[in-house]
């Protein structure tokens, strides 16, 4: 759904993105997305069935474990203090979501995406596969690490990083 005013939102800042997953769309759930349109807090959303052959999978068989949902709710909004007002709001509402289709990078966004014993073994993984954190960009994944564990500094690290220096400080 597009704002009613049609009014062009181009030239402005990189567009926020959000979403959440529900069971049902419950009369709760629908009233905060249209007050969120009506507001202008998003300027667009849309819902998408989800399930079906997804929800047969094991919750832990991968590192997406939103198996019981039926519903994802996603807009774009423009003004980050308003849209992210609006989804505080609406997570109350939802179980999840799909990391792909979100722009929060908040901490608790990731326990959303990875509830639980999800994020561990991700954590292990990274720990394993990743462990100088490489890859730390979008949503990043920090490696698990064990007790007095320090590991090397990739070649060429110039700064003091916790990850691989326990004395440093960020």
């Amino acid at each position: 759904m597009a704002p009613s005013d049609a009014t062009h939102y181009g030239g402005q800042a990189d567009p926020l993105f959000s979403n959440g997953l529900a069971v049902h769309l419950a009369p709760e759930l629908n009233e905060g997305v249209a007050a969120g349109l009506r507001s202008g807090a998003t300027m667009l959303t849309a819902i998408r069935a989800v399930g079906g052959a997804v929800n047969d999978v094991d919750p832990r068989a991968t590192a997406y474990p939103h198996r019981h949902q039926n519903f994802n709710v996603s807009s774009v909004g423009g003004n980050a203090e308003r849209f992210h007002r609006h989804w505080d709001e609406l997570r109350r509402y939802l179980d999840g979501l799909y990391l792909s289709f979100e722009t929060d990078q908040r901490p608790q966004r990731l326990h959303d995406a990875f509830p639980g014993e999800t994020l561990t073994r991700l954590r292990e993984l990274k720990a394993t596969y990743d462990p100088e954190n490489v890859f730390d960009q979008n949503f990043p994944i920090t490696p698990l690490r064990t007790a007095g564990a320090c590991r090397r500094p990739p070649d060429g690290a110039t700064r003091r990083d916790p990850l691989f220096d326990p004395d440093a400080t960020g």
